[in-house]
């Protein structure tokens, strides 16, 4: 298995002439499956995931999970293979039952 991830990840960083100009980041997210949306395109991927970036280009990343807020980065990589962790911030809940009972009047 060792061996077919390492020719799958050797063709991806730059032995087709397509991808010289692109380098490989992993993507992981403390909350597994947050959606990865690259320059506010949803590449229907979710973490944890490699994708391919431009090298020495800024990239705005977007990782969204439903209950947490939209975590947002531009990342800038200049090496063929970089690593970018992030921890997803819960949205806060609060309970609203007290408020709706007194704002209705009999």
């Amino acid at each position: 298995m060792a061996m077919a991830l390492f020719k799958n990840l050797k063709s991806f960083l730059g032995l087709s002439p397509l991808l010289q100009d692109r380098g490989a980041c992993m993507l992981v997210s403390e909350q597994e499956g947050a959606e990865i949306w690259i320059d506010g395109k949803n590449t229907k991927r979710l973490t944890p995931q490699m994708i391919a970036i431009p090298q020495m280009r800024d990239v705005k990343i977007e990782l969204k999970l439903f209950g947490h807020e939209t975590h947002q980065v531009t990342l800038r990589s200049s090496n063929k293979l970089s690593y970018y962790y992030c921890h997803l911030n819960r949205i806060p809940l609060r309970l609203v039952v007290n408020e709706v009972e007194s704002s209705v009047s009999l």
